[in-house]
């Protein structure tokens, strides 16, 4: 398990001010101030679930962009650490990363972000049965990303299947898959989002394994709580990669139906339902029909309610709606985030139509 987070700048070169709210914020996150427990995360007894999770058994730092790398990891508690031990703003991207050892042991192979040859980036979740020795599954995770970059340009499709063939399929168990990397040839940055619903037994737990893109400005800042730097702000969907193009800024998603299915049928079918595979949005949220991909499920289906003051279909458990209006801080999508009781057409919240079939 880990707090991750990404800043890449589009066009420009990070700030040294950029880089010390990036480590505030990682400071912050690792040491529990969201206030999710263990119990939230986890169903190992080997935690108390009642406390508030700490993530303090390593850190990483990776700046780099503009033919530069720099790359510093520290075998100790983030908390602990200075923000003046963090590297310099001498790059366009940086990308942060605070652990708890929940695969392989503290040995400082398996503190993140890895920096390999065609990617760097970090992994938060567990995939039972790919650790080796004292490796983590997520070494073995990113090695493997690292070999498919080598022989594909990225391409959602084929990085799906390369994720079941390689990854989900050799698992033993699956918490989560959530990365943040980014393809140095390239210049993108691929977020994925993919947990198992079937263990999600609150909000909360979902809320830890939900990531948050925020654009602003001149900047991208993808982290795995809110805060650090305001702007326009989406709270990523399960099962979905997103793909930003450093140039531009511009984000897109994709649903992941195949990873769903297979997430489902080999570690515990979740009461949801499957986005058509032909949906793909921007960060503004604007539906764009993805041709030659055919839809392979239904919008809506297997809920168990629906909010009454703004429509949106939840599960019982995760419904987080009541008649407060949002706050100034309001995520789109994120679980911890209450909707306004009124919404208007097209706003935030508002559950979409079903989408049309194929043709």
């Amino acid at each position: 398990m880990c707090r991750m987070s990404l800043v890449a700048s589009i066009g420009p070169e990070l700030s040294t001010e950029a880089i010390q709210l990036q480590a505030t914020h990682l400071k912050a996150m690792a040491g529990g101030a969201s206030g999710l427990k263990y119990g939230d995360a986890t169903g190992s007894s080997e935690y108390d679930a009642t406390q508030i999770i700490h993530h303090e058994d390593g850190v990483g730092h990776y700046v780099g962009g503009n033919g530069k790398e720099n790359y510093v990891t520290y075998n100790r508690s983030v908390v602990a650490i200075d923000k003046t031990k963090f590297l310099p703003a001498q790059g366009d991207i940086s990308i942060m990363h605070a652990r708890l050892a929940t695969s392989g042991n503290k040995n400082p192979v398996n503190l993140q972000p890895f920096n390999l040859e065609n990617i760097v980036g970090s992994h938060n979740g567990t995939v039972g049965g790919l650790s080796k020795g004292e490796e983590s599954d997520s070494v073995s995770i990113f090695h493997s990303l690292n070999s498919y970059v080598a022989n594909h340009s990225f391409d959602v499709s084929s990085f799906e299947k390369h994720v079941i063939s390689e990854i989900v399929n050799h698992g033993s168990s699956y918490s989560a898959l959530n990365l943040i990397f980014y393809l140095k040839r390239e210049g993108k940055v691929i977020v994925l989002c993919s947990y198992n619903d079937a263990l999600m037994t609150s909000r909360r737990s979902r809320e830890y394994y939900t990531l948050i893109i925020t654009r602003t400005g001149k900047m991208v800042y993808i982290a795995s709580e809110p805060g650090a730097f305001s702007g326009s702000s989406i709270a990523t969907e399960n099962h979905t990669v997103y793909v930003i193009d450093k140039k531009t800024g511009k984000i897109t998603s994709y649903k992941l139906s195949d990873l769903e299915r297979a997430v489902n049928k080999k570690f515990g079918k979740a009461r949801m339902y499957i986005t058509p595979r032909n949906e793909r949005k921007d960060l503004e949220g604007n539906g764009e029909e993805n041709a030659g991909e055919k839809e392979t499920g239904r919008r809506n289906g297997s809920y168990d309610e629906t909010c009454t003051h703004c429509q949106t279909e939840y599960r019982t458990q995760a419904n987080p709606h009541g008649k407060t209006a949002p706050s100034a801080s309001y995520v789109k999508g994120y679980p911890g985030k209450k909707h306004a009781s009124r919404q208007k057409s097209g706003s935030q919240g508002k559950a979409s139509p079903p989408a049309k079939k194929a043709a």
